[in-house]
């Protein structure tokens, strides 16, 4: 099974044209129906929920239609949160604290893969971030 964790970063490009990731970001949406399952964190839908605040309708519908289409939605227990508190605390990398939510949960759940344009995520060593070269999806977990 080939599964993959949805960052903000991605999501945010995919759903802004005028983003500098945005094209890539609709190429790599046109392949990750490969992946089994994509997964969203509470805390990444509400970053991007939020980010497009002020946003037009159909933003909104937009944004709802690719969450709902291809995506599990979960929320995280708080062993999760306060691992990465801890994690996120003691760090020096770039990352913020629904980064290390993100990273708590792929290791609790053993998913490798993270859809992010955020290059600090191939810094940590649990973590294959993809990018629009990847989608042979070599899983050897």
């Amino acid at each position: 099974m080939i599964s993959a964790l949805l960052d903000s970063s991605y999501l945010k490009a995919l759903i802004n044209a005028k983003d500098n990731h945005h094209k890539t970001a609709s190429d790599i949406s046109e392949k990750i129906r490969a992946c089994d399952q994509l997964y969203v964190p509470y805390p990444v839908f509400i970053d991007v929920m939020n980010h497009f605040d002020f946003a037009d309708n159909n933003t909104k519908e937009m944004i709802a239609f690719i969450i709902n289409d291809t995506t599990v939605v979960f929320n995280v227990d708080k062993t999760t949160y306060v691992n990465a508190l801890k994690n996120y605390c003691k760090s020096d990398y770039d990352l913020n604290f629904t980064d290390y939510i993100c990273i708590e949960y792929m290791k609790k759940k053993k998913i490798h893969n993270i859809l992010s344009f955020k290059e600090e995520f191939d810094k940590i060593e649990e973590v294959q971030r993809l990018e629009k070269s990847d989608f042979s999806y070599q899983n050897t977990y």
